[in-house]
């Protein structure tokens, strides 16, 4: 006698299954709970812009979701508004509304940061200088808490160096040749007062000396004077006095406007200027005021501190960010290569003006900056493969 019990059978699944929603026990061409078509056709057009971005809708919760072009397409047909409640990799899975997911708020028009109103086609938010160019399909690591700081990057490394030149030695030169053209301001304003001063003390008692004294004219020329002096002596050192008078008053208006600066040695010190000496000459500034060199550097720094706007510094910001991203070895692959592209498409749409040319050399110079970080990272995955 067999004592082996067969197992029971397994039930069936269930047939005729719903794509779209999930109902079971299909009949027809179309569902009957949301009427989805069940032809091959509509099926492909349907898995086409299938995504993991949802739209809370109660009449159809078992809807798969949608890709990011359809959602962009309802954003611009109407039908999500800045109320509509959405989810997808930017918000980690989590219902949000619309108008402070990064990535799709700016869509709409308004900063997910701040609420201030944007453009869709602009990178930084004007107002709090949020990046609004995030790829919305990459998973933010938190909503609300703020993100962990990246790894310590070795002070050996290589790569960063545009970036370190624009966002920090950049700065920090124009601050030294800033301080620099005060001390040389002020004292070439003590200069002219010390000069100014010293022609004063000089010039002024002369033409005292030269005038003619009024008491000359109210004098009889009938005969000589008590001192045996005669009319035409007396005429003549007058005549010579007054000529004096007038070479002294030419000479007095031939001065030039502007004092010639004065040797270093001359110009006084000061804590501040014996603090920023140092720097000044590892920066390149020159002491010097009055050469053609110093004032083309001067005039240089100060185009550049003219130059560069709140905007370019949110760009270069954001930058770094993309930038500790991608060195982080940490970091998948793909993440890593995701940073490099998002940092390349900001610096791409960056507006820059056709005169700036010193921000576009910079900006040049860390697109390649990046390029080479990206050849390091595939190299890098193509040798431990």
């Amino acid at each position: 006698m067999d004592l082996v019990r067969e197992p029971d059978p397994m039930p069936s699944s269930p047939s005729n299954i719903c794509p779209y929603c999930g109902t079971s026990g299909l009949t027809g061409s179309s569902c009957s709970e949301c009427g989805g078509l069940q032809d091959q056709e509509s099926r492909d057009a349907t898995a086409a812009d299938v995504g993991p971005w949802f739209t809370r809708d109660t009449r159809r919760p078992f809807f798969p979701g949608c890709s990011l072009g359809r959602l962009t397409r309802m954003i611009q047909s109407g039908h999500i508004t800045r109320t509509s409640v959405i989810r997808g990799p930017a918000t980690n899975g989590f219902w949000m509304p619309a108008d402070r997911v990064p990535g799709i708020a700016h869509l709409l028009g308004i900063c997910h940061a701040c609420g201030e109103a944007v453009h869709p086609k602009q990178v930084v938010c004007a107002a709090c200088h949020a990046p609004l160019a995030i790829n919305p399909e990459v998973s933010q690591r938190s909503v609300s808490a703020p993100a962990a700081q990246p790894a310590q990057r070795s002070s050996t490394s290589p790569v960063g160096s545009a970036v370190d030149l624009v966002s920090r030695a950049q700065y920090r030169r124009i601050e030294r040749l800033q301080n620099t053209v005060r001390i040389q301001l002020i004292g070439l304003a003590l200069s002219i007062s010390l000069l100014g001063a010293v022609l004063i003390l000089f010039l002024v008692p002369g033409l005292m000396k030269d005038e003619v004294d009024p008491l000359e004219f109210s004098r009889p020329n009938s005969g000589p004077s008590a001192m045996g002096s005669n009319p035409t002596t007396d005429s003549t050192l007058t005549s010579d006095s007054q000529a004096n008078a007038v070479d002294s008053i030419l000479e007095v208006e031939s001065i030039p406007l502007r004092a010639e600066p004065q040797p270093a040695s001359l110009q006084p010190s000061s804590p501040q200027s014996a603090n920023q000496q140092p720097d000044a000459l590892e920066s390149g500034a020159t002491t010097d005021a009055g050469t053609d060199a110093g004032k083309e550097a001067l005039e240089k720094v100060l185009e550049v501190m003219r130059d560069v706007t709140p905007a370019q510094r949110a760009l270069l910001q954001e930058l770094r960010v993309q930038l500790d991203r991608a060195e982080d070895p940490v970091q998948p692959i793909g993440v890593r290569l995701e940073a490099v592209k998002i940092a390349r498409s900001l610096i791409d749409e960056f507006p820059v003006e056709e005169t700036d040319e010193f921000f576009r050399a910079r900006l040049a110079a860390l697109r390649g900056e990046f390029t080479t970080i990206e050849q390091q990272i595939l190299s890098g995955s193509t040798s431990s493969s």
